[in-house]
């Protein structure tokens, strides 16, 4: 039986039309990037073809900023309606959209952080890389491929209010001498 399914999936590996093959890496996986309100930071994003097989096509890879959440037990969710108060998606743009990558390519995207100018604390978002751009099909099954590089900002408060302290207190009353032409 062992040998009947190895000799099956070797056939299967050779008859598998060569547009099949395909693969993709993202780095860094998560960055963290620093900026003071009403200002701007710049980061980048490197994504990689990793697929050099014979006959490997060009990958189209397509790349968007969303917002991510994680349950309780750890679970990440991607999701195009998931909005928090701590999102960071609306300040994040970058030079790419859609690109198409040849075997072994890599190609680095560089994004923006605009901060807002009443922003304070920590943010963050999800810069998601899709393999492929799958069409909805009534028939087969649709495989994803979707890797994601974690974005988080950290905003720094444009002014620091520094309280004094006292370390030694002298109190010096002026002599009163009285008057007494009055």
């Amino acid at each position: 039986i062992h040998w009947i399914a190895a000799g099956f999936f070797t056939i299967a590996c050779f008859l598998l039309p060569a547009n099949c093959l395909a693969g993709m890496a993202v780095s860094p996986l998560q960055q963290w990037v620093e900026v003071k309100p009403g200002k701007e930071a710049f980061f980048s994003v490197t994504i990689t073809n990793v697929d050099r097989g014979f006959g490997t096509l060009p990958c189209k890879m397509n790349v968007n900023v969303v917002d991510f959440t994680v349950s309780p037990q750890g679970k990440i969710s991607f999701d195009k309606n998931t909005k928090h108060s701590r999102s960071a998606a609306g300040w994040i743009s970058f030079d790419a959209g859609d690109c198409v990558l040849e075997p072994g390519e890599s190609k680095e995207i560089k994004g923006k952080v605009s901060a807002p100018s009443g922003a304070d604390g920590d943010y963050w978002a999800a810069i998601m890389v899709t393999l492929g751009n799958p069409e909805n099909h009534k028939k087969g099954i649709q495989v994803r491929l979707r890797t994601a590089s974690g974005v988080f900002v950290h905003v720094e408060r444009r002014n620091y209010i520094h309280r004094g302290s006292v370390v030694d207190a002298n109190i010096s009353l002026p002599e009163f001498v009285p008057n007494e032409s009055l």
